[in-house]
């Protein structure tokens, strides 16, 4: 643990057991805080109140508080306070979920998950740890935006598909992202490099991620901000926070959770806040096929609008997991539970990373009852769900597999071919018109004309003529513009 710098501080404790409040009275008193006490959240508001009109401040408040409702007007008066008087804020409670959690957690509120099964001496050194790192971590921050550099990041993931969609949106952010696949490999890269973050996975094999920030902290020859991600959040986020993490992620998690949380620990300049990827972005025309099986507009914001990354990781999830079924069923025949739970959550996280949200919660649901030895797995409905993610996945790939084969044209070849459509769509000669679709359906077309040509051999496959004649008209007009000024 690291050293406390500061004493003499005021910290205020609210808490309406009246035995803990007197043990943590007795420890921040040995600790040289000027320590206060109340009973309620009501009464606390008062006293900060009162301190400030005499000009002095706390510079702790510890609030015993299950945060279920942040619209509580005593909640959103104490974080007004808050921001006037500029104190931190430690919320525990014995039934804390982690949904209402990261929407309150900054550099500023911590939360630590308490339980009333919890060692006293667990929670106090909890709470000591956080009022030590404090400072520390503000320091590293200052550190890092000094060095006038790309902040590094040590990214540790085992899942390929997990690892490249951390990555795009790290770069994203203008963050130098080194990749390794376990936390030995992590422990090795903290050895021979400088890093400002460590953003690291929890299952995985050799060494999973608490045990590698447990390495860390107990080293204490790197203090650095570490952030933790899983998909079982109320599960994981209190054994990553014991362990020493800083920060935790639930995922898979779009471009602006991720921003926000290193945001927390790095202060990033605002020019890498200025890359926060669009929410938008341009899909590739085959994948529009997979709109009823996919969420793919959430897939997109975590590949931050990136729709070629996202194919990419549509690719390794075919590639990887296309005989996923056959190895579960041989696993389960072989009684081999923790290998099973390995492979569902390797799915699990791969499915929602690419937006596959049935497939996602299949494999969170079997991947529970796997963990129960009284429980007996049944994962005919994921396989089922599965595949058939499969069999739509292998018809879109092939689909842009032969699209990327296509020659590409040229704008006076393009121009040749619209420029006969015209009388033909007017006369309605479908022979004539049905020749012109299929020789514009086989090149690429220069953008921004290959979209607007899809949309025009739609209109025709689907005999819209005289939408297809209007549509013909703008896109001629549009590069008329374009030819005039290039010539100008």
């Amino acid at each position: 643990m690291t050293q406390m710098h500061e004493q003499n501080k005021k910290i205020l404790l609210v808490y309406d057991n009246p035995e803990y409040c007197e043990l943590l009275e007795h420890e921040f008193t040995r600790l040289c805080f000027d320590v206060h006490t109340s009973r309620s959240l009501e009464t606390a508001l008062m006293m900060i109140a009162a301190c400030h009109k005499i000009g002095t401040s706390y510079q702790w408040i510890l609030v015993y508080n299950d945060l279920q409702d942040l619209t509580c007007p005593d909640f959103i008066e104490l974080q007004k306070q808050q921001q006037l008087n500029h104190f931190d804020i430690i919320y525990f409670h014995d039934s804390l979920s982690y949904t209402n959690v990261g929407k309150i957690s900054n550099k500023t509120n911590h939360v630590i998950p308490f339980s009333k099964k919890s060692c006293f001496n667990t929670f106090i050194a909890a709470i000591k740890e956080i009022i030590s790192r404090k400072d520390l971590l503000d320091s590293l921050g200052q550190q890092a935006q000094n060095r006038k550099k790309k902040p590094q990041i040590l990214l540790v993931e085992d899942n390929d598909i997990g690892r490249l969609m951390a990555k795009t949106l790290l770069e994203s952010l203008n963050l130098e992202v080194t990749e390794t696949c376990n936390g030995q490999e992590g422990l090795n890269a903290l050895d021979h490099h400088h890093y400002d973050l460590v953003l690291t996975d929890i299952f995985m094999p050799v060494m999973n991620g608490l045990d590698l920030v447990r390495t860390i902290r107990k080293s204490g020859r790197h203090q650095l901000p570490i952030i933790v991600m899983s998909a079982n959040a109320d599960s994981n986020w209190a054994e990553s926070f014991f362990a020493g993490a800083d920060g935790f992620l639930v995922k898979p998690f779009s471009a602006e959770v991720l921003h926000r949380e290193l945001d927390k620990w790095l202060s990033l300049t605002r020019d890498e806040k200025k890359n926060i990827p669009s929410r938008t972005a341009t899909l590739i025309p085959d994948l529009k096929h997979l709109e009823h099986c996919l969420d793919l507009q959430a897939a997109l914001n975590r590949t931050g609008g990136k729709a070629d990354v996202y194919l990419t990781l549509l690719k390794h999830y075919y590639e990887n997991y296309q005989f996923f079924s056959e190895q579960l069923v041989n696993t389960l025949k072989k009684n081999q539970r923790q290998q099973a739970i390995h492979q569902v959550h390797g799915l699990r996280g791969a499915a929602g990373n690419l937006g596959a949200v049935k497939v996602e919660l299949l494999a969170g649901k079997l991947e529970h009852d796997l963990s129960r030895l009284d429980q007996e797995p049944a994962p005919e409905t994921l396989l089922r769900e599965h595949e058939q993610l499969l069999l739509n996945l292998s018809h879109c790939l092939l689909a842009v597999q032969q699209e990327e084969q296509r020659p590409v044209g040229t704008i006076t070849t393009l121009v040749t071919l619209l420029n006969t459509l015209p009388p033909l769509l007017q006369q309605h000669k479908a022979r004539e018109i049905k020749q012109m679709e299929q020789q514009l359906a086989t090149c690429q077309w220069p953008e921004p004309y290959g979209s607007a040509i899809d949309t025009l051999l739609k209109q025709i496959r689907g005999f819209q003529y005289q939408q297809a004649a209007n549509h013909l008209n703008q896109v001629l007009g549009q590069i008329k513009i374009s030819a005039q000024e290039i010539n100008l």
